[in-house]
């Protein structure tokens, strides 16, 4: 439902807008609308009470989402934290699947870092430490 506005009459008032109980009532229909798309504040949540809705969060222009540390723009997410990383990690016996992947690594070590897992670059060899 769209927004309902509130006649607030003309200038000086001369009792041209909505009454007392009218205003009131748009108000409470503006609030209801709101929970039903959104839920509940009190929960710290952000829900919808439409059957298999998707809940959207978008930009306008050029802006970003921001969620805690992180930010998504476009098809991008990033640390907003200085030198952080992101880690993306599965929850019990979950995995992370990612499909069609391209890794570019701009910043890959070309010596052993002595760190176990972490890759290198040896020469044309992609190589991972032992640590």
């Amino acid at each position: 439902m769209a927004r309902i506005n509130i006649d607030t009459g003309t200038l000086g008032n001369l009792a041209t807008g909505d009454t007392l109980r009218t205003a009131m009532t748009k108000i409470n229909t503006n609030f209801s609308d709101v929970y039903q798309l959104i839920g509940d504040p009190s929960t710290g949540l952000i829900t919808t009470a439409v059957t298999n809705g998707d809940l959207k969060l978008q930009a306008n222009g050029t802006g970003a989402i921001e969620i805690d540390n992180l930010t998504i723009t476009n098809s991008a997410i990033s640390s907003i934290t200085t030198n952080s990383d992101v880690t993306i990690s599965a929850n019990g016996t979950g995995a992370v699947a990612i499909s069609s992947v391209k890794i570019s690594m701009a910043n890959l070590p070309t010596s052993d870092p002595s760190v176990a897992g972490q890759l290198f670059r040896d020469g044309t060899d992609l190589k991972v430490s032992v640590g």
